[in-house]
């Protein structure tokens, strides 16, 4: 009997290639459903080190930890006007809960864990979440005259650029570290892969 199983490593650029499909023929929230799952492929990887005493994998935090490490980059900006420093505006921590919200409820939750480095003395800041088709990243403060210590920030998310940003980082990284997926394979059944592998396609 033929061995149908395929590297995974080839799976996963399987996927890539399917998301990037999805991106181009505008089925976004089916891409985006896809390419949330990177951070988990390449987080569990990577990082085996990052485990609960008993053994069993931190999933959040290698997640997190893999978009910070090679995605994170895309989602910086200055917090204020003028400002040199530049701050995550959607980090690890972030796309982790997008992900949970996203793949197991269908939505983009909004409570989502934004640390500001605002110092202004006796401010509060909310935030504000979106994801948005065909549209541009944004961040941005607003305050109210009636609340004049309260800071609102919205951060808005195209889902395009990040299916293609999680792509992009999920190619580099299998790149540098095919060796670590050699003696995996998956259990989905690629059938003109088999063909090929063996020959049996007339070439």
């Amino acid at each position: 009997m033929l061995n149908r199983k395929v590297p995974h490593a080839r799976f996963i650029e399987r996927q890539i290639g399917d998301v990037r499909a999805a991106v181009e023929a505008d089925n976004l929230l089916s891409a985006l459903a896809l390419a949330l799952t990177f951070p988990d492929v390449f987080g569990q990887v990577l990082y085996p080190e990052i485990v609960a005493n008993n053994g069993r994998r931190i999933t959040g935090a290698q997640y997190a930890k893999w978009f910070d490490e090679h995605v994170g980059t895309e989602y910086e900006a200055p917090e204020e006007p003028g400002s040199q420093e530049l701050k995550n505006y959607f980090n690890g921590s972030m796309c982790w809960k997008l992900r949970c919200a996203y793949l197991h409820e269908g939505k983009s939750d909004n409570d989502y864990p934004y640390e500001s480095s605002d110092t202004r003395s006796g401010s509060e800041c909310e935030f504000e979440f979106e994801l948005a088709l065909h549209a541009c990243d944004a961040i941005g403060d607003m305050t109210d005259s009636t609340t004049p210590n309260l800071v609102k920030r919205h951060v808005r998310i195209d889902v395009g650029k990040l299916c293609s940003r999680l792509c992009d980082a999920a190619e580099l990284c299998l790149r540098d570290n095919a060796g670590r997926f050699d003696e995996a394979t998956s259990d989905v059944l690629d059938l003109p892969y088999v063909i090929r592998l063996y020959g049996m396609d007339g070439r």
